[in-house]
């Protein structure tokens, strides 16, 4: 990508600037001035214009002209392409008040319409990493020697165009996520299709329950206890029926006793009638035969007062047993009929359960209906779920080895996979063309190589590129070497990048300034042959350099003027 053409209004601190770099082919364009006079401001205007972004991460307004406001800024780049094609980029803001960036650009004068900044890059086939590590090298930008290992390697890769690596990266890293997420998806339909499964048996294992019908035992055994307390009934109808017989018998014995006594109770008062009638006929009759014949009939009346008493003991003795007897009786006839009125209690209570037990047996019986309805389905679900189950773990299968094969290309295309791989098979390359350069101006004979290394952080492996210097003495460290080989390494490195890359435009911001004479002459002789087949633009205080234009400053405006 080749630099042919700039266009700048109000840019920063350029009012308007046009210059066609085809003119100054073959020489560097050095632009000389003064600090602060706005070289640095062309060279950003390229950036911003390509990229959107500057070195000094400005935004918004702060890339337009103090004093333009309200006017438009605008940086047109016309760059021609490794494939021979055009490209006219124009950025601007504040066209027709609008507060927002716009881009449009062109491909061989045909404008490129809804199209963004990605399609740009891959017009100019370089991603915003790769343009910027190839081309800008702005002030205080980050050399070999101000890098990290780590974002020396993305660089490095990035300038290499291992785009296509980190790409099938990222679709294989979305490929795993997905196939993860899938797979999740797949392992809670599974659970849910069990847990289904396990409700299915649950609610067949009720209905067989209910089938089996085991309010029927319950039924079977108060019926048994209705049973029993009838023939309880009838069993104490017979004892008091019994009962009621042994009274009615002592009862009838008890009248032949009083009978009797009142028999006797009769017999007594006769023999005592009998008494008084001869005592008082012995107290009338005087006659001695008279007296001595009742006389005799005397002991006669007592001996039969006698025996009646002694009858009438034995009969009331007879009778009093009677009614105790008959007390005792009744008393457990009473008992007999409190128990058999339980009884009736217990049947009534008893009727009552049998009553509500044939009301449940009918309500189980319609449910049994419908049990038997519903198992039908149950099982059919079951076959049903059964089914989806084993296609679930069919399916779960299947992500798991597609799971396995995005990893394995996740590791492939990993930082210990093939890109570093390949990384380490050109980094060959990048050692030979830096070193090329090294040898045409660095101040003392020295050998730079980028190594590649890997470390395990975790469970994963991270690739770092390490900087190893030779110099006669030894390896040593880059930074232990001074601030000028440092600075040598960073340039040379920066000229093996635009070699290495095809990137036909070098922009370096004050670069040079800290470089000895000797090392500038030297510095100056490569770049002119860069500029052969490149655009170099060049801003620097460096006097040893032979300026094109000079940069100058006038209040808040910068003028740039052809030497």
């Amino acid at each position: 990508m080749k630099l042919i053409r700039i266009d700048i209004r109000n840019f920063m601190s350029i009012q308007s600037f046009q210059i066609d770099l085809n003119a100054f082919a073959g020489k560097p364009l050095i632009l000389f001035g003064q600090i602060g006079a706005g070289k640095s401001s062309l060279l950003e205007s390229v950036r911003w214009c390509l990229t959107g972004k500057t070195h000094r991460a400005l935004t918004g307004d702060s890339v337009k002209r103090r004093g333009a406001d309200k006017e438009e800024t605008a940086v047109v780049c016309t760059v021609e392409t490794q494939d021979g094609l055009d490209v006219e980029v124009e950025r601007f803001r504040g066209r027709n008040g609008d507060k927002k960036n716009g881009l449009t650009f062109r491909l061989n004068g045909a404008e490129q319409k809804d199209k963004g900044q990605e399609h740009l890059f891959d017009l100019l086939g370089f991603s915003e990493l790769s343009l910027l590590s190839a081309m800008y090298f702005g002030q205080g930008a980050s050399g070999v020697s101000s890098l990290t290992d780590s974002k020396l390697k993305e660089v490095l890769e990035s300038v290499l165009d291992f785009s296509e690596f980190q790409d099938a990266l990222d679709i294989a890293k979305r490929e795993a996520i997905k196939q993860r997420e899938d797979l999740r998806n797949v392992r809670f339909q599974s659970s849910e299709a069990l847990r289904a499964l396990q409700a299915l048996n649950a609610e067949v294992k009720s209905l067989k329950r209910d089938s089996r019908d085991t309010s029927n035992d319950r039924s079977v055994e108060i019926r048994l206890m209705l049973s029993l307390v009838r023939s309880g009934i009838v069993h104490q109808l017979k004892i008091i029926g019994g009962k009621l017989t042994l009274i009615e018998e002592q009862a009838r014995a008890l009248q032949k006793v009083q009978m009797s006594i009142r028999s006797v109770e009769g017999q007594q008062e006769q023999v005592e009638k009998e008494e008084e009638r001869v005592t008082s006929l012995l107290s009338k009759n005087r006659c001695p035969t008279c007296q001595q014949k009742m006389s005799g009939a005397k002991p006669d009346l007592t001996k039969a007062r006698f025996m009646l008493n002694a009858e009438m003991r034995v009969l009331s003795d007879e009778n009093s047993a009677l009614l105790k007897t008959i007390a005792k009786e009744a008393e457990a006839l009473r008992k007999e009929r409190v128990a058999l009125s339980k009884c009736k209690e217990s049947e009534h209570e008893l009727r009552w359960l049998t009553h509500e037990l044939d009301l449940a047996q009918a309500r189980i019986a319609e449910r049994l209906k419908a049990a038997k309805k519903s198992l039908a389905w149950f099982k059919d679900q079951i076959e049903v779920k059964l089914k989806e189950r084993v296609a679930l773990i069919k399916k779960e299968d299947r992500i798991q080895r597609r799971l396995e094969e995005a990893e394995f290309w996740v590791r492939g295309f990993g930082p210990s996979g093939l890109r570093d791989h390949a990384l380490r098979s050109v980094l060959p390359i990048v050692n030979q063309v830096v070193q090329g350069y090294l040898d045409r101006f660095a101040p003392v004979p020295m050998e730079v190589l980028f190594r590649s290394q890997r470390l395990k952080s975790g469970e994963e492996k991270t690739g770092k590129i390490e900087v190893a210097v030779r110099k006669p003495e030894g390896f040593v460290e880059l930074d232990s070497c001074s601030g000028g080989e440092r600075r040598c390494v960073d340039i040379a490195l920066a000229f093996a990048l635009g070699d290495i890359t095809f990137c036909g435009t070098l922009l370096f911001d004050e670069w040079f300034d800290a470089l000895d004479e000797q090392t500038t002459g030297q510095v100056h002789a490569v770049l002119e042959s860069i500029a052969q087949s490149r655009t170099v633009i060049i801003a620097t205080h460096n006097e040893r350099f032979q300026p094109t234009h000079f940069v100058s400053k006038s209040g808040s405006t910068t003028t740039i003027t052809e030497v």
